[in-house]
């Protein structure tokens, strides 16, 4: 069966949209921060022949705030194309961090905190600046906190879930709406030898009932859109501890204020405000009762 590609340039406030509107139709979805310009490309890979063309179009065309670019979709050539693909991503550091590929032949360095993530099998491999983001706010919370339970709200790959039980050697519960964002997070849990230290289920955010059998949380980590972190921010601090943490994500700088307020109102204070590009990463921690 040929194996399709979807590609099209735009701007970066408007790449993730692009590319969680082809995540309906394949996980293996990718882009990559571009030029100083702000241009990225966004590309989805379809491996059980041709799309949709009709359909991609469409999704696409819904989630555009301005004329939709240039889409190609092409057919790729009889070649290894995961293998080229990985060939692009270099293992890649986050302090303590090293996140490399299974076609990375090379030991982890010394000391380091290695997390074996494939970056064409879902969102999530360290490269965009909201996941390197949380890697950082994670390590950095591992130098004068132990956190015992932690709980990762839209899993995706599952890299934040491996991070935590790396920097914390806590238990972990994954949560994503999408089937098989949870089956990629059991894989990549399992090629990291922490599969015994995650919990996952794929269900409906915080009604999901993994998240209350086992809270509360001395950490929540939400890496989703602006949109969804305000409208759970009630639910997402019922979860945490009292004087837990929550580190936030997926939020572009002109919607920090908007996400903080919502969170404010739940009891919840800015510990760091870190900002990536046009990408910030919110660290809050709820007051005690």
């Amino acid at each position: 069966m040929s194996i399709w590609r979807v590609r099209l340039t735009t701007e970066t406030t408007q790449a993730q949209a692009y590319a969680d509107a082809l995540e309906e139709m394949t996980p293996s979805v990718s882009w990559m921060d571009g030029d100083e310009d702000g241009i990225v490309e966004v590309e989805a890979i379809f491996e059980e022949g041709e799309p949709d063309h009709h359909d991609v179009l469409q999704r696409l065309t819904k989630v555009a705030r301005n004329a939709l670019p240039d889409v190609i979709i092409e057919p790729l050539p009889d070649q290894d194309w995961l293998s080229l693909s990985y060939q692009s991503f270099p293992p890649k550091s986050v302090g303590r961090f090293w996140i490399y590929g299974s076609h990375v032949t090379e030991a982890p360095p010394h000391d380091s905190w290695p997390l074996r993530i494939d970056a064409a099998t879902a969102f999530g491999s360290g490269e965009h600046p909201t996941t390197a983001g949380c890697l950082a706010a994670i390590e950095k919370m591992s130098h004068n906190h132990a956190l015992k339970n932690v709980l990762d709200m839209g899993t995706g790959s599952g890299i934040l879930a491996i991070a935590a039980v790396r920097a914390f050697k806590a238990r972990v519960t994954a949560i994503d709406i999408d089937p098989e964002s949870i089956r990629l997070t059991e894989v990549h849990a399992r090629d990291n030898g922490v599969i015994d230290g995650i919990a996952l289920e794929a269900g409906d955010g915080f009604n999901t009932p993994l998240v209350s059998q086992r809270a509360p949380y001395d950490m929540l980590i939400a890496n989703i859109l602006a949109g969804p972190l305000c409208e759970m921010a009630k639910a997402g601090a019922a979860v945490v501890a009292p004087g837990g943490y929550i580190i936030l994500a997926g939020l572009l700088e002109t919607q920090a204020e908007m996400v903080l307020a919502a969170w404010r109102e739940q009891g919840c204070l800015l510990v760091e405000r870190e900002t990536r590009g046009e990408w910030t990463i919110l660290t809050l921690q709820k007051l005690n009762a």
